[in-house]
């Protein structure tokens, strides 16, 4: 049985304010070992390329900015009585102030230094009161841009108080049920419009769905163990009895076309061109709040 994490990864905490990677829902099991996180191939590449070039990263930085870099990959840091605990990219010294160095290469559209993503992670590590602030630097679509942030007291409360349930639940002393949903209101970027013309059928609608959500959490938490020991014994095969079929099968998924190297292979063919239209989806969430 996996060891069940008694704490938080400054790169998880966004999931937990609900503006991160994954949903509250997602980072938890994950972090009690429920499930394992998994990354298609794109997303293994990007973590590749980043591994590979911080350092070097790092080095222009020194140059660009005038500054030694050290603790590279080194300096672990336990926050918050235990409650928080990562690994900073560096430490130097910067415009005299005592700083941790956090790197990213991104290829994203928006700019990785105004993400809420990053200032979530950059503020835990200020709860080392040690460091006066973060540089928040690295690639962003090849082009090196850089940020510093001091201390966000307001921010660093909320960490805490969501470190202190997250790990409350961890451990068993607090029920998920009781999630502070009052500070995924508070950094929410979705839509401020009030639904409107919310009759009493609907109002049915969102309770039964948060009803079944949960219930289907809650089965989902005994399913996925008894999955992964019957997955590790058998790779593929069939059986049955007078109760249950059981079938496990390999499946093979196509990878997407790599769009860089054809770029590079083939620039004189313009990708636009064969764009297919933009598309609009609705994303919906229900958390359950106790009466």
């Amino acid at each position: 049985m996996k060891k069940v994490r008694t704490y938080i990864r400054p790169s998880s905490l966004a999931s937990y304010f609900g503006v991160g990677f994954n949903t509250p829902e997602e980072q938890l099991k994950f972090d009690m070992g429920y499930e394992e996180p998994t990354f298609d191939e794109d997303a293994k590449d990007r973590m590749r390329l980043g591994s590979v070039l911080e350092n070097s990263v790092l080095d222009y930085f020194e140059q660009k900015l005038g500054i030694i870099i050290g603790d590279r990959n080194e300096k672990l840091l336990d926050l918050y009585d235990g409650k928080v605990f990562g690994k900073v990219d560096g430490t130097t010294v910067f415009n005299g102030l005592n700083t941790i160095v956090e790197c990213k290469v991104s290829n994203a559209r928006t700019r990785f230094t105004d993400s809420l993503v990053y200032k979530f992670q950059t503020q835990a590590y200020l709860l080392d009161e040690n460091y006066e602030q973060i540089l928040l630097l690295g690639l962003q679509n090849g082009v090196p841009i850089y940020k510093t942030y001091t201390r966000n007291e307001e921010m660093i409360q909320d960490i805490k108080e969501m470190a202190d349930f997250i790990t409350s639940v961890q451990l068993g002393f607090e029920s998920f049920d009781n999630y502070p949903t009052h500070l995924i209101d508070k950094y929410d970027t979705t839509s401020k419009i009030i639904l409107e013309n919310v009759d009493d059928e609907m109002i049915n609608n969102f309770e039964t769905l948060a009803k079944l959500k949960k219930e289907c959490s809650d089965i989902m938490k005994q399913i996925k163990p008894l999955e992964a020991i019957i997955k590790s014994k058998y790779k593929e095969g069939k059986w049955e009895n007078d109760n249950v079929k059981i079938s496990i099968s390999k499946t093979k998924r196509a990878g997407s076309y790599d769009m860089d190297k054809l770029s590079i292979e083939h620039p004189d063919i313009d990708y636009e061109k064969y764009r297919k239209p933009s598309t609009e989806y609705s994303t919906l969430r229900v958390t359950s709040k106790k009466k």
